[in-house]
């Protein structure tokens, strides 16, 4: 019973639901609660329904257990979306949320041998890869995922004390307010990131990239570890920016708008840890701009910025090349039509000609096949289900084109869409050990099949910047 004396009826046969237009009680994968804990036998079914019952509305997913005993909150409307932080809001009054209600352990590959099997066929048949990260990609590697204000005050207690969200910290104005605060908290997470170093996990992506020759990364972390595993940084597109690069604050001359620059390491000024700011000292030097010598702050997007705030050189050029390479390997899903010829003789005889060099010529639609497509399998890693998150280019991706697989690899998210089932395989393990057990059912299918493996250059590592 919970501290309003509700309770929730189980028998042996399942959980019990009370229906309200009903007075059985039927043995479904639901929950009911009610102000009295009704009698019920074995079965679980032919139990009379207190008058005085609370009905509630409930659901299931493999990832969580809603139910709610407000009368205006119908919990299957939204529970796709509901996050256990949006109950704990005044709002979302009297609806409880369970989490993972999966194996113990997510990490333990006997439960999901058959998610890594298909996810595994999916890279071998695939001769281009889209490597897609979030920021659950670097928590093997040490670094926080920042997921919600739990998660930013859990790495960064002073913040907590201070109330400051990450949407509060991410304000371009914050470096005109108190450049040293400002300063304190990303240049802790920059020295932090550029002394991290990648995981297993990269360099088994990088494995697959290389045997495939034809590759992509595209994350929304701004930690550079993709760069520091070897990947070309041509062929990284980091979409908000990376700590590594640093920008003017002020964009007041036509350089300092079309310039970015690594970030100074070695006359970065200390940061006191306990409050996340920068110590005072008489030799304390922020970074500045290189050319007109007044503040500078990492390029990086943040939530306040407009085109005229951030510096999107990189992140533009990168984006470009991005797109460019998904429309040489992307089918349409849309009906294969293709732009046909038709000669002014043909337009006599109305009779439709395949090919034409005729400078009369007009331009009809006729049905062909299309050049046949490279297979393209998308590896996302560490995203989230938010508005901001990646993982929508990966679910759209998969929805437009029919030579796309998915696989998503999240502890939580790992839910793919149900319109194209067939080429998507959510996993629900960590990314580091994911593609552990999926690299070795790659090397185990090599070795079966006599090929030699091929060894990549070992990538080596700067520990600091």
């Amino acid at each position: 019973r919970s501290e309003t004396e509700m309770a929730f009826v189980a028998g042996e046969s399942g959980i019990g639901l009370f229906h309200p237009h009903q007075s059985t009680l039927d043995t479904l994968p639901s929950t009911q609660l009610c102000k009295e804990e009704p009698q019920c036998d074995d079965s679980g079914s032919d139990v009379e329904i207190p008058e005085n019952a609370r009905w509630i509305t409930s659901h299931l997913q493999p990832d969580k257990v809603i139910w709610s005993s407000h009368p205006d909150i119908i919990v299957p409307n939204y529970a796709d979306d509901l996050k256990e932080e949006d109950v704990k809001e005044d709002d979302v009054v009297n609806t409880f949320f369970v989490q993972n209600p999966q194996p113990s352990n997510l990490d333990d590959a006997t439960s999901w041998t058959t998610q890594l099997d298909r996810a595994a066929q999916f890279i071998k048949e695939a001769s281009a890869v889209l490597i897609v990260a979030g920021a659950g990609m670097g928590v093997d590697s040490g670094l926080p995922d920042y997921r919600g204000p739990e998660g930013l005050w859990n790495a960064y207690p002073p913040l907590k004390e201070k109330g400051l969200t990450m949407e509060e910290l991410s304000d371009p104005t914050w470096f005109y307010r108190d450049p040293k605060a400002a300063w304190g908290f990303y240049g802790h997470r920059a020295q932090l990131y550029a002394n991290a170093i990648p995981h297993e996990g990269f360099s088994i992506l990088k494995k697959i990239a290389d045997n495939n020759a034809n590759y992509f990364v595209f994350t929304s972390n701004i930690d550079s570890q993709f760069s520091k595993a070897g990947f070309d940084d041509e062929k990284i597109y980091e979409c908000h920016g990376s700590l590594q690069r640093i920008q003017c604050c002020h964009l007041t001359l036509k350089r300092c708008i079309s310039n970015v620059w690594a970030l100074p390491f070695e006359t970065f000024p200390e940061i006191d840890e306990m409050t996340l700011t920068v110590i005072d000292g008489k030799e304390v030097s922020l970074p500045k701009c290189k050319f007109c010598k007044r503040d500078a702050r990492p390029n990086v997007s943040m939530f306040g910025d407009t085109s005229e705030s951030f510096v999107d050189k990189v992140t533009e050029h990168r984006k470009k090349s991005l797109m460019r390479w998904l429309k040489q390997l992307c089918i349409p899903r849309h009906p294969n039509v293709q732009i046909q010829k038709r000669t002014k003789r043909s337009q006599e005889k109305k009779e439709t000609q395949i090919e034409s060099t005729t400078e009369q010529d007009e331009e009809v639609f006729v049905k062909r096949p299309l050049v046949q497509h490279p297979k393209l399998v998308i590896i996302e890693m560490g995203c989230g289900t938010s508005v901001h998150s990646i993982s929508i280019e990966s679910n759209l991706l998969v929805q437009e084109h029919s030579n796309i697989s998915l696989i998503r690899i999240n502890p939580k998210d790992y839910k793919t869409s149900s319109i194209h089932p067939e080429c998507c395989v959510g996993i629900g393990m960590g990314a580091l050990v994911a593609l552990q057990e999926i690299n070795a059912r790659l090397h185990q299918e090599k070795m079966s099949n006599g090929e030699p493996e091929r060894r990549s250059k070992r990538v080596r590592i700067p520990r600091k910047m």
